[in-house]
């Protein structure tokens, strides 16, 4: 599979490269804001995204997956700035995960993931060689012709992070992919996670702060819909400074009770 270079991009300008979101709001159909003035800029690499539940973790990773669209503001990825017009030229960087993994009845693994690279505009004659691709990415390749609805929790995370690969996309958006898993499970989907390391980008959102210095680059944190910090994983973690428990979970604590400002 041909990686994408984690740093281009239209004009090679850092501007460009990376996620970057623009005074975005968004509210629930009911009227609830879920985000308020959003504005940061992901640079490649891994991030994680974290913060605790309705902090609006998964209405931000849907804005930016272009499966919800913001009251306000702007969002772009490498360049290309989201809108009606370039939603499919946008949609071609970005390989979307969601936290429930879905599987159409009747479907093997391998037609699972070909569905999906129809539905990413794959062209016909490359989807074979892409799925075999993917399916070799997240060692599944020897349950090609199971039925997907027989897999485990930990090959069902496999089976969709393999559907977010096969559309060769620059941005992995991974939303929740160790929840639910056993230790085991989480401990296999992270070994995969670390294995792109530099060779894919991705923003995790997650609650597991098991595995953050060896598996992230920087670090967002959202809080009652806003950025209550952002910064590389190095000053994240250096915030838990003489903590006794796990630094990755002192760090989180220490933002949202107001110990440390935002970078």
């Amino acid at each position: 599979m041909g990686w994408n270079n984690l740093s281009h991009g239209k004009s090679g300008s850092p501007v460009e490269s990376g996620i970057v979101v623009d005074g975005l709001d968004y509210s629930y159909p009911m009227g609830r804001r879920a985000l308020c003035d959003i504005s940061i800029h992901i640079p490649p690499g891994f991030t994680a995204l974290v913060g605790e539940n309705g902090a609006g973790k998964t209405s931000l990773m849907r804005v930016m997956a272009s499966l919800l669209e913001a009251d306000r503001g702007k969002v772009s990825v490498d360049g290309v700035a989201f809108s009606r017009r370039t939603r499919a030229q946008y949609r071609r960087h970005i390989g979307w995960m969601p936290q429930d993994i879905p599987v159409l009845s009747g479907f093997t693994v391998q037609e699972a993931v070909a569905y999906h690279a129809w539905l990413g505009g794959i062209p016909k004659n490359m989807v074979q060689v892409r799925v075999e691709e993917s399916l070799g990415q997240v060692h599944l390749t020897d349950l090609a012709h199971r039925r997907a609805t027989t897999l485990s929790g930990g090959q069902l995370r496999r089976l969709g992070l393999a559907q977010a690969l096969v559309r060769d996309a620059d941005w992995l958006l991974l939303d929740e992919p160790t929840a639910g898993l056993d230790p085991r499970q989480k401990q296999s989907l992270v070994m995969l996670l670390q294995e792109l390391k530099g060779h894919a980008n991705c923003v995790i959102s997650t609650h597991d702060f098991d595995y953050f210095d060896a598996l992230y680059d920087n670090v967002v944190v959202l809080h009652a819909g806003r950025i209550a910090w952002e910064g590389t994983v190095n000053a994240y973690l250096g915030l838990a400074a003489d903590s006794h428990s796990s630094p990755a979970f002192a760090a989180f604590d220490a933002i949202l009770d107001g110990r440390v400002s935002p970078e």
